[in-house]
């Protein structure tokens, strides 16, 4: 019998090793930094004298327990864990479970042998057993502790600092519950009925324990999807912001405020596709390439903004204004009303002269063509039409006939 006890002071400092290596490699907890094979030892050393001595000189168990309270504090004290708040969740949440489970195994063991909780705690033989057991169930639990799912429940749980700062509380509670219990311990009552209540009140802490940790983590979990979800909405409002600035740069002319070729081209085609009555203006700027040699571009910029805003200020909110090329633009509408456009236009152009700087009066060209929906029109031939009229408009306001 003599060699029995060394051999279980062996397997708790052993068993004690293996909960402290497992200890610290917690969510939250940076694996590299949470110590080296010497300081498990050390660490399991010390819980195994805080147990030998509590034993040893008789102390009160529920000041074992704080003892070993304090030791899981040494434990995550002498690692780098992300904050204050996890030293204490981890700390009371080992010792939770250390405590519960080594009271529930005592009172089973009283059940069992018929001795008052305070003898089988006293007993040498029936503490080491209580030992032995509370520690080869926390090893058990600890392959339940390694599946990704409770990593990832626990990371989530520890996130909300408010959620988890009421945990902590509530641990603190948990832990003060159980030392309260405890006390029974160095009284001599009714066995039976002592280990039931025991096993009961533990129980019941565990289940509240556990309870405790679904309804916050539900409420944080519901949190967290209430701000994924404003995080998706604001990605998706960005998103459809770049779409529309996308789509404006291949829509809308920055210069001139015109649509651009591309938007144009669609519109003819999809009217074309359509079978709908359509009228094309093409228009070339007179006298930008003199405006840009002798007064410089920016000037000739502001010579296009002139025309294009004159023009699209006379032109029907059916109609719409394209620039396709340096100093050509596109006027596109839904009529076959050739002479009313091409009268719009030219009401433009004795508008334009009153608008003209020193050096400068601004004027254009056109060529209208107009196809009815009642014979489909080839768009090429359209484009090439127009732009041949706008030519020979051009030919005759350089010889001054216009």
């Amino acid at each position: 019998m003599r060699y029995v006890f060394p051999f279980l002071w062996i397997v708790i400092y052993v068993l004690l090793y293996l909960h402290e290596s497992k200890a610290v490699h917690m969510p939250g907890i940076k694996e590299e930094e949470s110590g080296t094979r010497t300081e498990y030892a050390l660490r399991a050393f010390v819980k195994a004298g805080i147990l030998f001595l509590g034993w040893y000189v008789h102390l009160p168990l529920f000041i074992v327990y704080v003892l070993i309270l304090c030791g899981y504090g040494m434990t995550f004290r002498s690692i780098r864990t992300r904050n204050k708040m996890d030293l204490f969740f981890w700390g009371n949440f080992f010792s939770i479970c250390f405590t519960a489970v080594h009271l529930i195994c005592l009172a089973v063991i009283s059940m069992v042998t018929g001795y008052m909780l305070r003898d089988v705690y006293l007993n040498h033989m029936t503490f080491l057993l209580s030992m032995v057991m509370t520690l080869l169930i926390l090893n058990l639990a600890h392959i339940l502790w390694k599946r990704q799912a409770f990593v990832e429940w626990i990371t989530l749980l520890t996130s909300d600092e408010k959620r988890f700062n009421q945990l902590v509380s509530f641990e603190w509670y948990a832990v003060g519950y159980l030392l309260f219990d405890s006390i029974s311990c160095v009284f001599v009552l009714p066995y039976f009925l002592l280990s039931v209540f025991l096993i009961g009140s533990c129980i019941l802490l565990m289940i509240q324990f556990i309870l405790f940790l679904v309804h916050t983590y539900r409420i944080i979990e519901k949190a967290h999807y209430e701000a994924e979800y404003y995080r998706l909405e604001e990605e998706r409002a960005d998103h459809v912001k770049r779409q529309m600035s996308l789509q404006k740069l291949a829509y809308i002319d920055s210069l001139t405020g015109a649509f651009t070729r591309r938007y144009a081209m669609e519109m003819l085609e999809s009217m074309q596709k359509d079978r709908l009555d359509v009228t094309v203006a093409y228009i070339d700027v007179n006298g930008l390439k003199m405006v840009n040699d002798t007064l410089g571009h920016p000037e000739g910029d502001q010579y296009l903004k002139i025309i294009a805003n004159s023009l699209n200020e006379s032109l029907n909110k059916s109609d719409i204004l394209a620039r396709v090329g340096g100093d050509e633009f596109l006027i596109v509408s839904n009529s076959t009303e050739k002479d009313a456009l091409e009268s719009m236009l030219s009401k433009v152009n004795e508008r334009l002269k009153d608008m003209g700087r020193e050096g400068y009066r601004p004027s254009f060209s056109y060529g209208t063509v107009s196809a009815s929906h009642h014979e489909p029109f080839d768009l090429d031939a359209l484009l090439r039409e127009s732009d041949r009229r706008m030519y020979d408009y051009k030919m005759q306001f350089k010889k001054g006939v216009i």
